[in-house]
């Protein structure tokens, strides 16, 4: 039984007379009604099967949630720190834990001194600073990783429990490790990392084990070096 013949016997069942059935301008009008909504169902079906996909793709690999910015999961990630015995970060700014006087997060990770941090910031001989900069039309980016490095270089002096070292690496994502989750971002064009859709992974999976094993070596590969500041 076609939408056509469907909706003629529900039009006969509810009293409609036959005129209006079979009427060609009728047909047509309930042809098209048909077509349209039948087209915006389908679209629709498809979204969601689209939507069930990426959401079991992103359960697989252990994603929890995912924050459109930084400041949208900024109590996750404080909480975090309260919580956590160990604080790994990869950046290449790292303002967001640099910057005592704006950045809650910071603050929050200065007060905890049981927490070993560890942070992994692009030096100022870094040959891609130049480039990000342009990318994300930010012509204070070099004067902005300066001023990171000189704050780290205070917290370590002052907290026993921070560590700093530079790096001249292409930043492409910032990773923020905790003992039992991963907050990954990644660089777009034209934005800064903490305005991008931020990752909050868990701890069993293949991401977390990942992007922990990449922290480790590149922290490995940066002895502290007077060369690199």
């Amino acid at each position: 039984m076609n939408y056509l013949t469907f909706f003629s016997r529900i039009l006969l069942c509810t009293g409609t007379t036959n005129i209006f059935v079979e009427n060609i301008w009728w047909n047509m009008i309930i042809g098209l009604f048909v077509g349209i909504l039948s087209s915006i169902i389908g679209k629709y079906v498809i979204e969601c099967i689209k939507s069930l996909w990426f959401y079991r793709l992103y359960k697989s690999m252990g994603v929890e949630k995912i924050f459109s910015t930084q400041q949208k999961g900024e109590s996750h990630i404080i909480r975090e720190i309260k919580s956590s015995k160990k604080l790994r970060v990869f950046a290449m700014r790292g303002t967001t834990f640099s910057d005592e006087e704006n950045s809650c997060i910071a603050k929050e990770a200065l007060k905890n001194s049981n927490l070993k941090q560890y942070y992994l910031v692009s030096s100022l001989a870094n040959k891609y600073l130049k480039d990000r900069a342009k990318e994300i039309d930010d012509p204070n980016l070099i004067a902005g990783v300066e001023k990171s490095i000189s704050c780290f270089e205070g917290f370590s002096k002052n907290h026993y429990n921070i560590e700093y070292r530079l790096h001249a690496e292409n930043v492409r994502f910032r990773i923020i490790l905790f003992d039992s989750h991963l907050y990954l971002s990644f660089m777009e064009e034209s934005k800064r990392a903490k305005k991008t859709d931020i990752l909050k992974i868990k701890k069993s999976s293949p991401l977390y084990k990942t992007f922990s094993t990449l922290f480790d070596e590149l922290w490995g590969k940066y002895e502290p070096s007077e060369e690199l500041i």
